[in-house]
Formats: C-alpha cells, sequence, structure tokens
C-alpha cells in the first residue's frame, strides 16, 4: 500500500473529511487531495502532523512498519494523549489485571 493510500485509510478510519484535515491542520484543500490521489508526497512536516492526529507512527505512513503489533498497537495509540495521571491509572489497572491471572 502506498503512502496516499494509508493517509487517506487512517483518516476515514477516524471518521474525518479530507475538508476537515485540511482546517485542523492548517493545509491548502488543493494539496491534501494531491497527497491523497498520489500526486505529491507529503512534506516532512507534514507527514508529523498526519501523524499526531491520525495517532499513527511516521514510520507506518513512510515503510507501513508498527514496532508495535495488534491489541498492544491499539492500546498505545489509544493512550497517546492521556495525562500523566490518566496514563498512571492505566498502568495500576493494567497491574491489577496482570496479577489476578
Amino acid at each position: 500500500m502506498s503512502i496516499n493510500n494509508r493517509l487517506a485509510n487512517a483518516r476515514d478510519y477516524i471518521g474525518l473529511t479530507v475538508e476537515s484535515v485540511s482546517e485542523l491542520l492548517n493545509l491548502p484543500l488543493e494539496y491534501m487531495m494531491k497527497i491523497e490521489n498520489g500526486q505529491e508526497e507529503p512534506k516532512i512536516e507534514d507527514l508529523e502532523k498526519f501523524s499526531k492526529l491520525y495517532k499513527h507512527s511516521v514510520n507506518y505512513f513512510l515503510n507501513n512498519d508498527y514496532s508495535f503489533k495488534s491489541d498492544v498497537e491499539v492500546l498505545a495509540r489509544a493512550t497517546s494523549d492521556l495525562s500523566d495521571i490518566d496514563r498512571e491509572h492505566v498502568m495500576r489497572f493494567s497491574n491489577i489485571l496482570s496479577n489476578m491471572k
């Protein structure tokens, strides 16, 4: 899968339109459409913006590569924007569940 397809799929997955991403990231709509149509490669600084918004690593978009797989990947993405206190609560809960086995 190419970078433009990975970007479009990630955007679709979280339910955003090209127009809304253009506004959220302050990128020209024409530029966004060219990227998703494969007519233009995104700049690295824009790829970092996509990465943060879509909660995927830049490496995923460039190489379709994750350092984490399956459930761990989803959990890491889901908790990445939590506050330190909320992450601490998640870790405590995880430890409780692990000890219940």
